[in-house]
């Protein structure tokens, strides 16, 4: 794990009221490249029905329209009940 992750971890698990900021700066192109390394590639599709093999077929493209989504607020966790 980066340096800098490593210590937003620590700091997550040793202050639960802790509010962080500017995380956003992490989700950089290089990153999201070095995450795909570590998907299960051979696992079911997501709830979005979208397997690794065809988000793969794009992959810069789809990864930087997620960047673009997340960083701009348009990006939603699926699937979780939120209360």
């Amino acid at each position: 794990m980066q340096t800098s992750l490593r210590g937003i971890a620590d700091k997550a698990a040793r202050d639960k009221t802790h509010t962080f900021q500017n995380l956003i700066q992490l989700l950089t192109m290089e990153f999201l490249l070095y995450c795909w390394r570590f998907v299960n590639k051979r696992a079911a599709a997501g709830v979005d029905r979208e397997s690794a093999y065809h988000y793969a077929q794009h992959l810069e493209n789809n990864l930087a329209e997620l960047a673009a989504k997340v960083k701009g607020g348009g990006w939603r966790v699926e699937g979780i009940e939120r209360s």
